[in-house]
């Protein structure tokens, strides 16, 4: 993947999305969507993949749970710690 010369002296990070399209006929034309299958970020020499985290929407707390905002079991801190391999995001 890497140079032979390459020894890590500088910071790469390249993000890799894997999908396939599908077609929808329609009486326009055909419509393509993708549909992203796994998602991977390779930073210097490590790849990470990237998964869902329930309970984040957009960057921000979802509304999902009507509007609940704070953790789940002291009710009074806002979420921000995930439990693995669950992947929710609920408590403080």
């Amino acid at each position: 993947m890497f140079p032979n010369s390459y020894k890590g002296r500088t910071k790469k990070q390249v993000q890799f999305t894997y999908g396939s399209f599908e077609a929808e006929e329609k009486e326009n034309g055909t419509n393509y969507k993708i549909k992203i299958l796994k998602q991977q970020i390779l930073y210097n020499k490590t790849i990470f993949d990237l998964n869902d985290v329930f309970g984040v929407d957009n960057g921000a707390i979802s509304m999902e749970d009507n509007g609940q905002t704070e953790c789940v079991i002291c009710y009074t801190n806002s979420k921000d710690t995930i439990v693995l391999p669950c992947r929710h995001l609920c408590l403080c």
